[in-house]
């Protein structure tokens, strides 16, 4: 796939949904870790897609640990250009994970996993809206929706009442727009 000519394309989209770990992936031939996949779509080994947003989403865990959650009161509250001639290689890179490094990530056995359902729910809206948003704050709707909206519901004491925060980091250097091509 990184080395496959990408020069008509505007960006690159990658979604794993499996088993991880803090780091890793697991697939069917052992563990992979994540900057392995990433790596493979960076500047130096994909040289078609300098300069475009790459984005990766991965749902799986991180680790083994059960996020309490911390109660809180509910409160509402309503340039010039510059030519670059060399990009570093981790440039335009955006990867968001179901959750924080070391924890556990929820799934619903019929409904599937809370990143994913509300990812599919906001990227769904995002398609109808007049008034698009850029990529990163479509993905601050999502962590916000996981983080307030959903608890686990397992009726194991060790294991109920359970959140969940997403995490995302981006070294994207614009805007990125998701939309229907003309």
């Amino acid at each position: 796939m990184s080395a496959a000519d990408h020069s008509h394309f505007d960006s690159f989209v990658c979604v794993i949904l499996s088993h991880g770990a803090n780091g890793v992936i697991f697939a069917t031939d052992g563990p992979i870790p994540v900057d392995t996949v990433v790596g493979y779509f960076r500047g130096k080994q994909c040289p078609t897609l300098v300069s475009k947003p790459k984005m990766f989403f991965f749902q799986a865990c991180r680790g083994t640990t059960f996020d309490e959650g911390s109660a809180i009161p509910m409160v509402t509250d309503a340039a010039g250009d510059v030519v670059v001639t060399k990009l570093p290689s981790e440039a335009d890179i955006l990867v968001s994970h179901s959750t924080v490094p070391g924890y556990f990530a929820w799934r619903n056995s019929s409904s599937g996993s809370w990143f994913i359902q509300e990812l599919c729910r906001v990227l769904e809206a995002e398609m109808e809206t007049k008034n698009p948003n850029d990529i990163v704050r479509l993905l601050t709707v999502v962590a916000r929706c996981v983080a307030y909206q959903y608890r686990s519901n397992t009726g194991m004491p060790d294991s109920h009442d359970k959140t969940q925060m997403t995490s995302t980091t981006s070294t994207l250097t614009r805007l990125v727009y998701l939309g229907r091509s003309p």
